[in-house]
């Protein structure tokens, strides 16, 4: 049997170890999707949904300050329902419309709903017209942008930074030493119970690391294979990129250990 082609933007993701060996059981039965495309943005929103890392720690710090908050990369609302419970104003901005139409139906209808202002755009070039007095992202998602991009990035945050306001940033670091590489397989459930299997495999010295998510088989007639490519950002890399860019870490603040074979670490950046 033959899996079927990756579309397009996909054709360059080689998958390698764990994934490569559960991908290749499923035979034709694969239907490749991006993590944040029509198909794989309901495995994100339906695995997302059971992740409760960096909330506890993320509404601590923003809980207790004033002004609107701007969240970068917000996804399905994994973190934008949290942050709008604290009663803050919350900009919630993601490339996704995929994504922000998931958002959009959680929301409507709630309490929140007024307090919540969408934008589709790329958090590497936007424009806003205003400041924030907090900007978060979450979730590692520094790692989908390459490093021009995080340079955009940083740029973009620079101009929607109120003064004296925070931009809280998360990174996930590896336990190993950065000459280690990685073949993990772990499961998953999501919200509506399905079971997932989550691959993630990276050589050392490799620019990229490939995630693989997909439903435990159950004999479907097509099993969604979600893949993903994020860039391998060290600490010491970001470090250096902030500095470069005029920024600082003034804090760090360490995440509930998840379990698997990387460690989310939570960043307070300052002008």
């Amino acid at each position: 049997m033959t899996m079927q082609a990756h579309p397009p933007h996909l054709e360059s993701l080689r998958l390698r170890g764990g994934g490569a060996e559960a991908v290749r059981a499923l035979g034709d039965r694969v239907l490749w999707c991006d993590l944040y495309d029509a198909h794989g943005s309901g495995i994100y929103d339906d695995t997302g949904a059971m992740d409760s890392s960096e909330v506890r720690e993320l509404i601590r710090l923003v809980r207790p300050r004033s002004g609107p908050v701007l969240e970068l990369a917000a996804g399905s609302g994994r973190l934008t329902l949290p942050l709008l419970a604290t009663g803050h104003d919350v900009t919630a901005l993601e490339l996704s419309p995929h994504m922000l139409d998931r958002l959009q139906t959680t929301v409507a209808g709630t309490r929140h709903r007024q307090r919540l202002d969408l934008v589709c755009a790329d958090m590497a070039d936007f424009e806003l017209g205003r400041t924030f007095a907090t900007i978060v992202l979450g979730a590692s998602s520094i790692t989908l942008l390459k490093p021009s991009q995080r340079r955009g990035l940083y740029a973009c945050v620079q101009r929607h930074l109120g003064s004296g306001g925070s931009w809280f940033l998360s990174l996930a670091e590896p336990l190993g030493s950065e000459e280690d590489g990685c073949d993990d397989t772990h499961d998953l459930l999501g919200a509506s119970g399905t079971a997932y299997q989550l691959h993630q495999f990276w050589e050392p010295g490799e620019e990229r690391r490939t995630i693989c998510v997909h439903p435990v088989d159950t004999g479907q007639s097509q099993v969604p294979v979600c893949v993903s490519s994020p860039y391998v950002v060290s600490r010491r890399l970001l470090n250096a990129e902030l500095d470069d860019a005029g920024l600082r870490v003034v804090a760090e603040h360490r995440v509930a250990d998840g379990g698997g074979v990387v460690r989310d670490v939570m960043l307070e950046v300052q002008q």
